[in-house]
């Protein structure tokens, strides 16, 4: 949990020292050793902040406003109906959180796709991923250009040693 808060911290102070410029952070483990839960108060800091940047120049914006949090599920069936103005949205935000990537029935691969597009145009801007899924089944559950996407630019925190709290 120590490399847990270590690691969320460093996310924080990277997106309050340059809100254009980042990477990736993707947490792992089981349910209930609070990934949702840090991925929600990091998107409500956010949303709060008062961080101003400049993404051009000559335009100015606000780190609260250009913040994009979804859970994965949700995504995966706005996706599916055709959302896919989704798909620029979440590629220009300044930070974007993703929880619970892999929950979620996708046969048709159509959230795969996206969320490959997505990756790939978000490479060193920020974004926060929690999934249940370990890193050694990254290519088989989503496929190889979005495992191959999670180990770039990224830290990995392994949350898969961590108790179930609710049944604590």
């Amino acid at each position: 949990m120590v490399e847990f808060e270590r690691a969320v911290w460093n996310f924080c102070a990277g997106v309050s020292r340059d809100p254009v410029c980042g990477g990736l952070l993707v947490v792992y483990g089981a349910n209930g050793t609070g990934k949702t839960h840090c991925a929600r108060a990091v998107s409500r800091w956010a949303r709060r902040s008062t961080i101003q940047f400049m993404p051009a120049p000559n335009v100015v914006q606000w780190l609260s406003a250009r913040t994009e949090f979804w859970s994965w599920p949700e995504l995966l069936d706005a996706l599916k109906n055709g959302g896919w103005q989704i798909v620029t949205d979440l590629t220009e935000c300044a930070l974007l959180v993703l929880d619970d990537l892999g929950a979620g029935h996708d046969p048709s691969k159509v959230g795969t796709d996206k969320l490959c597009q997505i990756l790939s145009r978000r490479e060193r801007k920020w974004s926060f991923i929690t999934t249940n899924i370990a890193p050694d089944s990254w290519e088989s559950e989503f496929d190889r250009r979005i495992a191959s996407r999670f180990f770039r630019n990224s830290s990995i925190v392994d949350l898969s040693g961590v108790p179930d709290y609710s049944s604590l």
